[in-house]
């Protein structure tokens, strides 16, 4: 994906690998404001990389990619 800033492209690993991310959860460990990363947050949704969940983002179902365990 092309545009996106280096604190989004991880912000899009991060929801990636645990499936959601929260505004709090991210603001601490990048050292920035919650409004920086929800500005982040909402660039990730216009690019529909991300949807709108109460309270954070989470990855769309169809992005998603389930493991089977044996």
């Amino acid at each position: 994906m092309t545009g996106l800033t280096h604190r989004q492209t991880e912000i899009l690993n991060i929801a990636r690998a645990y499936g959601r991310v929260m505004v709090d959860d991210l603001a601490r460990p990048f050292e920035v404001s919650a409004q920086t990363i929800r500005k982040d947050l909402n660039d990730l949704c216009d690019h529909r990389s991300l949807t709108r969940i109460h309270g954070g983002r989470a990855v769309p179902r169809s992005s998603l990619t389930w493991r089977h365990r044996s």
